[in-house]
């Protein structure tokens, strides 16, 4: 076992990722009727604890939310592999709480936003132009991929992130200042895929100051400026048998006040590994 302690300054923090902040919030009432004419998730949204299936092409089905509403709690979402559901100016899909099983394609500035509590199992992409997930508790199992594609924007955006990403999954951000996963508690069960963020200035994983928990990884971890950075905070690797890695000039591979690392596997940065 590695034991490093780094008391590296502290990263900038980012907001905050409630959908408010991120100027996401919808009022759907004036679109109602247009949304029901063009349904095709069934159920018609505000509805609870119910199955819904999208199929076909689904876009501002509520107002500008691709589906669903704030309010939506307990309902369980199934996009097919041949749906897309598109939110022109806000979430693709949103709900207060829920479960998404998407194998289709779900865009919007919030690919998925979940006021409260969002459980993702992606098998397809979920991409935002601000944020691929956003949610106070996110869980998510993602085996395709998962992007926020604006300037520093983010992948996954929650309080609490548990992340499971598995050979063929990517969980990204793909432009400048952008974080793939950014949460104040962050635990990832298994990373067998890639965790990147590509754009200069990039953080593939960040707490500003929290825990970022990772059991297990394989794949790859890879940000521009940090690949996990936790800034005062603490990060535990139990296993790395993969790659972590910064890969802008004087980068650092993981960073964060108490580091506890097991590494079977490459920690490499321009600047500091650890």
């Amino acid at each position: 076992m590695k034991r490093e302690v780094s008391k590296g300054p502290a990263q900038r923090p980012y907001a905050r990722h409630r959908l408010q902040m991120l100027g996401l919030a919808l009022t759907v009432a004036p679109f109602a009727m247009m949304g029901e004419a063009q349904a095709t998730c069934t159920p018609n949204s505000p509805v609870n604890d119910q199955i819904v299936n999208c199929t076909g092409a689904t876009v501002d089905q509520n107002g500008v939310a691709g589906y669903g509403t704030d309010t939506d709690v307990g309902n369980t979402i199934n996009v097919s592999a041949t749906a897309s559901v598109t939110g022109t100016l806000g979430s693709g899909v949103l709900f207060g709480t829920g479960t998404l099983n998407n194998a289709g394609t779900i865009t919007g500035p919030a690919g998925v936003g979940g006021n409260t509590a969002a459980t993702v199992t992606n098998s397809g992409l979920i991409s935002g132009t601000v944020v691929g997930i956003a949610a106070d508790t996110v869980n998510v199992s993602n085996s395709n991929i998962i992007e926020g594609t604006g300037i520093a924007r983010f992948g996954i955006n929650a309080t609490l992130a548990n992340v499971s990403n598995s050979t063929s999954g990517t969980i990204q951000a793909n432009n400048l200042n952008g974080v793939a996963i950014r949460a104040d508690t962050i635990n990832i069960s298994a990373n067998a895929g890639t965790i990147k963020a590509t754009g200069a200035g990039g953080r593939a994983i960040a707490s500003n100051g929290g825990t970022i928990n990772i059991a297990a990884n394989s794949g790859t971890i890879s940000g521009a400026s940090f690949g996990i950075d936790a800034g005062l905070g603490t990060i535990n690797v139990q296993g790395n048998s993969g790659m972590i890695e910064a890969t802008d000039p004087g980068g650092m591979a993981i960073q964060a006040r108490t580091v506890t690392v097991t590494n079977s596997g490459t920690i490499s940065a321009d600047g500091f590994d650890i």
